[in-house]
């Protein structure tokens, strides 16, 4: 993949938005930003980023339920997805093991983390 992938980041506090974006652009990829999950679902009405990059605690919608709503959809569903989150990790959760999370990146996160989790899933 090229670094003029764009990566679609799902993040409702400005501050992780700011870093993550940042961070992101630096290293050359395209982002778009979308502050909710109902936005970020919306912009994939328009868009097909290569990578989603999301926060699980999202006010009104969860990061869990829009990616099952991501997942559940034909011309979505193969788009990989991030989550960052600081809620605690248990993959024997029924809905965290049905959301097939490319990867996971903890809060509170350093900006290797950040650039660990993208190139691993988007370089290989």
């Amino acid at each position: 993949m090229s670094q003029e992938s764009q990566i679609l980041v799902i993040e409702d506090n400005p501050l992780n938005m700011e870093l993550i974006c940042d961070l992101l652009r630096a290293d050359g990829w395209g982002v778009i930003e979308a502050e909710n999950a109902y936005s970020g679902l919306d912009a994939l009405n328009t868009i097909r980023p290569d990578l989603i990059l999301m926060d699980i605690m999202l006010p009104g919608m969860s990061g869990i339920e829009a990616t099952q709503k991501i997942k559940s959809q034909q011309d979505t569903r193969d788009i990989p997805i991030i989550a960052v989150t600081a809620s605690p990790i248990s993959r024997a959760n029924k809905d965290w093991a049905t959301c097939e999370f490319a990867d996971i990146v903890c809060k509170p996160f350093t900006i290797a983390d950040v650039r660990r989790a993208v190139h691993s899933v988007l370089c290989g």
